[in-house]
């Protein structure tokens, strides 16, 4: 089975239920992978940034690949302002 977390939510606030149907699953051993189309739909929308021409943009979209891996390691939870930082960039 597969459980689609459609791109309808905000990142940083994920639906618990879908998390809580797959616990269900698995509990009952009911095979279920759980895809999140919300983050693809962020990265496609931030794909579009790039061609912005202002001064902020342009360096923000420079360091988007290091921002993203970032905050997808422990280094990014590590330095407030760096976390900081990268969370401005993206945003």
């Amino acid at each position: 089975m597969i459980l689609i977390h459609p791109p309808v939510a905000r990142p940083s606030e994920p639906p618990a239920g879908i998390a809580r149907l797959a616990g269900a699953l698995k509990y009952h051993k009911i095979p279920a992978t759980v895809i999140d189309v919300n983050i693809e739909g962020l990265l496609f929308l931030l794909d579009g940034c790039k061609k912005r021409t202002d001064t902020w943009t342009k360096g923000a979209m420079s360091r988007l690949k290091k921002n993203l891996s970032l905050l997808r390691s422990d280094q990014g939870y590590t330095n407030i302002d760096r976390y900081g930082r990268a969370v401005s960039d993206i945003s």
